[in-house]
């Protein structure tokens, strides 16, 4: 694992405070626009990296924009 964090240091995103806080408000659009169901089958990992974007002011790059509603998203394959 440490070979992992020295290699790819500079790709790897903190779940920090303002990612934290941006993951409640996120949570809460997303059961407000699709339903608590929607948010109980979300997978964390997505909803996580969604806060993490979301709090730096960032795209999602990603083949699977549906798992990102509400957050700036882009497919490269499509383009």
């Amino acid at each position: 694992m440490s070979f992992l964090r020295q290699e790819f240091l500079e790709w790897i995103l903190d779940f920090d405070e303002s990612a934290a806080f941006e993951f409640g408000r996120y949570v809460a659009e997303y059961e407000a626009a699709r339903g608590i169901e929607a948010v109980e089958h979300a997978d964390v990992r997505d909803l996580q990296i969604a806060a993490i974007t979301r709090s730096r002011g960032w795209t999602v790059v990603t083949r699977n924009e549906n798992d990102f509603p509400l957050v700036e998203a882009i497919n490269p394959f499509q383009r």
